[in-house]
């Protein structure tokens, strides 16, 4: 064996034993993405199935479910898939938990193989975090839900991600990536077809351009969103689109075009948008110096408006009743709105420094992000590095392999003996083995042996059977007054109908069975109605109490019903448990039965 043929035989080694190990790897992966995978119980997919169009409905579903799901003693993975669905429903509800359960659910399915729920729990922890105004952390968790989305995950939800982190960025007032994370978001909505969901992205990245103003596409979007609106016969949605062509055309100072579309909106005004519509309403009419109307809208809007909108509508009550000299009214909305006017500014100040610290929060981690980056580059280097001594060691091999061509012709000299002796141990394992042939024959003579006589066993025995069956049936039919009357169906015949079935090796047909029963329930009719008609028992039950009955032992039970003997037994245990409502084994069946 030359160098060069020698080199080759260990890197065919090398590619075997890489081979062997690439397969062990791919084996366990197998197995753990198939052992990962479980069964969730109906009820709880129903649930599931209803959350995004009927939230409260879904809630109180699981309410119901708790006293089953939410205890320590249910099943790991139902119980966290029971408070994933509570999470999310109460999310589609706009009634968030404030609690830590989205944290328990995502550790658990954080060590599973159930992809689609580890993705929901990342999604639902970075809502969390939005209402914790901790944006760098919504931020995070929506990436790692969005890196978890493949074809399999629902259009709807993955719009829902590119929604939320749209938002977030606009809050964070990065106008340019909330517009690309709410366009992601259309396209989702344009491949699925949900018309609603497209609108409301419409909407949003219409916002996005109202903020820029660039108010052409701002329009441009809200007049197609306005069109689809009307073909879904949703006023409330319709309304909310008339209203943002309404503000849209107010800052563009087209007062005609504002008052039109709030018009519209106000003929059937949504509760959810009435506020803002009343303080659109007021700015409107300021502007064309329409003090009745402004003074109606400013009176609505202190009985069903917001803070911001209350003050709104008491510095203007204030300056209208200055105008008309009752002074007293006057002072009085004044003492009013100087009030809303501080809880405004409290409220404004706490959420101008909760957004200064996600900002700040934010850069922190973008700076952490742009040192994690430079630490993965030195990493890639150091492998680069160690990969280029790897190379150089492997050269080093070969040349030392060079110089040792002596040794490889002892290596070749000792193959040669291997070889003498593997052929010597092929010879005496071939000699074993036609010993090991000639006993294994011996054993197939017996066999045959064994079963010609059990044959003839068995055929004495059926004899013996028919001979016995003829006098039981004798017997039976003198203990009923019918002499020798044949034609008086009696268990026998049941009994022949089945032992034919065995012996046929057939299976007993619909027919057989009809006939077998009109023929028990004559011999024993209190039994149908104290088993079948009062514990309300399945046909194929039935057929087991029957066969019970008639003393038929357990494997012939299993053949007749065409199961296998354990399943035979465990069904007239558990039949048992049924009819005495506690547990027992298959012989106490038995014995029940053959009592009735």
């Amino acid at each position: 064996m030359n160098i060069i043929q020698h080199t080759q035989t260990i890197m065919r080694g090398m590619s075997s034993s890489a081979l062997i190990l690439l397969l062990a790897v791919a084996t366990i992966a197998v197995v753990s993405s198939c052992g990962g995978s479980h069964r969730y119980p109906q009820e709880l997919s129903a649930v599931d199935s209803i959350c995004k169009d009927s939230a409260e409905v879904a809630m109180s579903r699981l309410e119901v479910l708790s006293e089953k799901y939410d205890q320590p003693s249910a099943d790991a993975y139902d119980r966290n898939y029971y408070l994933l669905l509570k999470v999310k429903a109460a999310n589609n509800a706009y009634q968030p938990l404030a609690d830590s359960t989205i944290f328990h659910v995502l550790d658990f399915f954080r060590g599973t193989a159930e992809k689609d729920k580890l993705c929901q729990s990342y999604y639902y922890l970075g809502k969390y975090y939005i209402k914790k105004n901790d944006a760098p952390q919504g931020l995070e968790n929506f990436q790692k839900a969005l890196d978890l989305t493949d074809e399999n995950t629902p259009l709807y939800f993955r719009s829902c991600i590119y929604n939320q982190t749209g938002r977030l960025f606009l809050y964070q007032g990065m106008f340019d990536d909330a517009l690309q994370k709410y366009e992601e978001s259309y396209k989702c909505d344009s491949i699925s077809g949900d018309t609603v969901s497209l609108i409301f992205s419409m909407r949003d990245i219409a916002t996005i351009y109202d903020f820029k103003k660039e108010y052409q596409k701002c329009l441009a979007l809200l007049h197609k969103a306005y069109d689809m609106s009307a073909r879904t016969n949703d006023n409330g949605l319709h309304n909310s689109i008339s209203q943002s062509l309404a503000i849209c055309y107010f800052d563009i100072n087209d007062i005609a075009k504002s008052k039109h579309y709030l018009m519209e909106t106000l003929r059937s005004v949504d509760p959810n948008v009435k506020s803002s519509a009343f303080s659109l309403a007021i700015d409107l009419y300021m502007r064309e110096n329409k003090m009745d109307s402004v003074f109606y809208f400013s009176q609505e809007l202190l009985k069903i408006g917001t803070v911001y909108t209350k003050q709104k509508a008491t510095s203007t009550l204030c300056a209208y009743y200055f105008d008309k000299g009752e002074m007293d009214k006057s002072q009085k909305n004044l003492e009013k709105s100087i009030i809303l006017t501080d809880s405004v500014n409290n409220i404004n100040a706490v959420n101008t420094v909760a957004q200064m610290n996600a900002t700040y929060n934010f850069n922190q981690k973008e700076k952490e992000n742009i040192q994690l980056r430079y630490q993965i580059k030195e990493k890639v280097f150091v492998s680069a590095l160690m990969g280029l001594v790897f190379i150089m060691s492997v050269l080093v091999v070969i040349f030392k392999i060079e110089r040792h061509k002596k040794r490889f012709l002892q290596m070749k000299m000792l193959n040669s003996h291997l070889t003498y002796m593997l052929d010597e141990a092929n010879d005496r394992n071939e000699l074993n083995m036609q010993n090991k042939q000639q006993e294994i024959d011996l054993c197939h003579s017996e066999i045959r042996k064994l079963n010609e006589k059990n044959e003839n066993d068995r055929n004495n025995y059926e004899v013996i059977i028919k001979q016995m069956q003829e006098g039981l049936r004798k017997q039976e039919a003198a203990s009923n007054g019918c002499g020798e009357n044949n034609d008086v169906p009696s268990a026998l015949d049941i009994i022949s109908i089945l032992n034919n079935r065995i012996k046929e090796k057939k299976n007993v047909t619909n027919k057989d069975w009809e006939r077998i029963i009109e023929i028990f329930d004559n011999l024993y009719p209190a039994f149908r109605k104290a088993i079948l008609e009062k514990y309300n028992l399945k046909m194929d039950d039935y057929k087991i109490c029957i066969l019970v009955k008639l003393d038929f032992p357990n494997v012939d039970i299993a053949e007749i019903m065409n199961k296998t003997p354990s399943a035979i037994t465990m069904k007239r245990a558990n039949l048992y448990a049924k009819i005495e409502k506690t547990n027992g084994k298959a012989k106490d069946f038995n014995s029940l039965i053959k009592s009735i």
